[in-house]
């Protein structure tokens, strides 16, 4: 009997130690801790749902200006 009582009483203790520890301040920082978690996991999810932005299409130039800028990459290569 005695034993059973010597465990309820630790039991007892641990409890009140638990709720101590978790006095208001403490509720406070855990709860902006769990809040800011979930803001960061949703913005993370939205972020990887989200698709980049399309690429523009590669447009066609005249062979006046592809001759031309032909020329201009060639110089370019010659003055490396």
């Amino acid at each position: 009997m005695v034993l059973v009582d010597e465990e309820a009483a630790i039991r007892r203790q641990s409890a009140s130690a638990l709720v101590g520890c978790l006095d208001a301040q403490c509720r406070t920082w855990v709860a902006a801790w769990a809040v800011l978690c979930a803001a960061g996991l949703a913005a993370t999810a939205e972020l990887n749902a989200s698709s980049g932005p399309d690429p523009q299409p590669q447009e066609t130039v005249s062979a006046e200006c592809a001759e031309c800028i032909a020329d201009i990459e060639m110089g370019a290569a010659l003055l490396k």
